[in-house]
């Protein structure tokens, strides 16, 4: 983990952090590409998390087959999710 490490415990003080407006306590959707994380180098959320992560990717392998995550991938998290923001 980084230095500055963003510290997330609820929806509500995630929406804050990160710019948005809280309109239900419990479920939030963040387009994270136009908030500013500059001066943190990870964020970890102490919360279910659901990541749409939109990056070319090439195939990987998991078990025995390939998995192509070119048009991108969810990540579901439970809580202490620490995700890098470089």
């Amino acid at each position: 983990m980084g230095d500055k490490v963003l510290k997330i415990g609820t929806v509500h003080q995630c929406n804050c952090c990160l710019g948005s407006k809280t309109l239900h306590p419990l479920v939030s959707v963040i387009a994270l590409s136009k908030a500013d994380l500059s001066p943190h180098t990870d964020i970890k959320f102490d919360f279910y998390t659901i990541l749409l992560s939109e990056c070319k990717c090439e195939a990987y392998v998991y078990g025995h087959q390939y998995y192509d995550f070119s048009d991108g991938t969810l990540t579901v998290s439970y809580t202490h999710l620490t995700l890098p923001t470089k």
